[in-house]
C-alpha cells in the first residue's frame, strides 16, 4: 500500500533521472470546490490531497487528470473537469461519482470512485467497470513505476 510519500520518491527519481515528468502545481481549496460544484461532485480526501499538492501529473503520454491553477475549467485532456464531462457524454450509463484518473481515450480509461477512493478499469467496448482496488497513491505509484 503506498502513499504521497511514495509518490514523492518516485517523483524525485524521475526529475533526477531527466525523464519527461511534468507536474502542474498544487491548487488551493477556492478552485477544488469550483471544480466540485461544475462536476456536481465531493472529491474524496485522497483526491483532494493530490490536487492540493501537485495539480495535475504527466508522465510520457499518461496523465493523471487534475486541476490547473487559473484554468480549473480548462477544456484540454488532463484536466479532470473536461476528462469527466466528455467521458460522461460518451458514456452516460455510467453510474455517477466517477471521475477520470486517466484515460487512453476510446480506449481505456481508469475511473475515481469518489464514495470508495478507489480505483476502477472501464473498457469501452465491453462497457464494463471492473475493480482494481488501488488508492490514489497507488495508482500513481503504478504510473510512475512504469516509466521507471
Amino acid at each position: 500500500m503506498s502513499d504521497f510519500s511514495d509518490v514523492d520518491k518516485l517523483i524525485k527519481y524521475h526529475l533526477n533521472h531527466g525523464n519527461s515528468l511534468d507536474i502542474a502545481q498544487g491548487v488551493n481549496k477556492e478552485s477544488i470546490s469550483l471544480v466540485e460544484a461544475k462536476l456536481n461532485i465531493i472529491f474524496c480526501e485522497d483526491y483532494v490531497h493530490f490536487l492540493q499538492r501537485y495539480g495535475a501529473l504527466c508522465i510520457s503520454d499518461v496523465c493523471v487528470s487534475g486541476v490547473f491553477d487559473g484554468a480549473e475549467l480548462e477544456e484540454s485532456e488532463g484536466c479532470v473537469h473536461y476528462d469527466t464531462i466528455t467521458f460522461y457524454s460518451e458514456y452516460p450509463e455510467v453510474r455517477s461519482g466517477f471521475t477520470v484518473f486517466n484515460a487512453e481515450e476510446n480506449e481505456a480509461y481508469e475511473l475515481l470512485d469518489h464514495s470508495d477512493s478507489k480505483i476502477y478499469f472501464f473498457d469501452p467496448f465491453s462497457k464494463s467497470i471492473t475493480p482494481r482496488n488501488q488508492s490514489v497513491p497507488d495508482a500513481i505509484c503504478d504510473i510512475l513505476e512504469t516509466f521507471k
